[in-house]
Formats: structure tokens, sequence, C-alpha cells
């Protein structure tokens, strides 16, 4: 049953109720526990992490991902990347016009939410606003990263 809550950290749904408490899903949840020591039972109580230490381990979190910047507006984006930026969404449709799985992109773009490596400097995919996400304009200028190679 969904809440109709979104994970603080991937801004997933949150299917169940457990996870509404601290609005972090349980994936999320372990990554957190993972990356800065704290066991998930310590995370969930509010007695040992409160409210204001979670939300800024959460923001420290994001930012040590590679392709996690977060810009206020797209003129802030655009201020980082003037070669242009392209919403995540656009790139999808230009794969599917050239009949490439638009599924390589996620991975290139360290997977669904971004926490993975990327392929290359051109697969970079930040967000702007509270969760548009966008790529560098140039990324539609590099399709064949994503071709599927031939086997030898």
């Amino acid at each position: 049953m969904k809440h109709g809550l979104l994970c603080k950290v991937c801004d997933k749904h949150l299917d169940d109720p457990e996870s509404a408490i601290r609005r972090i899903g349980p994936v999320c949840m372990g990554r957190l526990s993972r990356y800065f020591g704290i066991s998930v039972k310590d995370l969930k109580d509010v007695g040992a992490v409160d409210e204001a230490q979670l939300t800024d381990m959460i923001k420290r979190f994001k930012r040590a991902q590679p392709g996690r910047e977060i810009f206020g507006t797209e003129a802030d984006a655009l201020a980082a990347y003037p070669d242009g930026i392209v919403k995540i969404g656009e790139v999808w449709d230009a794969l599917k016009a050239e009949k490439i799985p638009p599924t390589r992109m996620v991975k290139a773009i360290g997977g669904d939410l971004g926490f993975d490596p990327i392929l290359n400097e051109h697969w970079v995919c930040f967000i702007v606003g509270q969760r548009n996400r966008y790529l560098r304009r140039q990324c539609l200028n590099h399709f064949s990263d994503l071709r599927k190679k031939a086997k030898k």
C-alpha cells in the first residue's frame, strides 16, 4: 500500500508503514547505514539519531554521490553547464527513436537512483528543483556509448 510519502533519499514511493515513520525506504536506509557506519536500528530510532541529524546525513550522503548535484533553477544548472542541459525524459525519447533501449541510459547515469558509478563524463545526471533530472546536452552526441558492442 502506498502512503503518498516519498523517500527522503531517492524520492521513490514508500510501500510499507515502517518506512513511512522516518520517510526512508529500506534500501536507502541500508545505504545510509553502510555509508555512515551506523546500524539500521539506530537510524530508525529517533532517540539515537534525531530528525535534524538525519536530515544532515541525507544531505551529506547525496552530495557525496557522483551526479547528484542539486540546482535550484534551470538558470543555475546552465551556469554550471553552459554547453546546455536536457531533461532526462527528452533523452529517453531520443534513445527510443534510435532503437537504443533506454535502460542502457539508466545504467550509464549510475542506475535509477544515480548511486552507482557513471559510464563516463557525458552521462552525469543532476537534479533541478525538487526532483527534475537533467543531463548535459552533450550526451545527445554520445549515444554510441550506449550501443551494444559486437561480440568477438
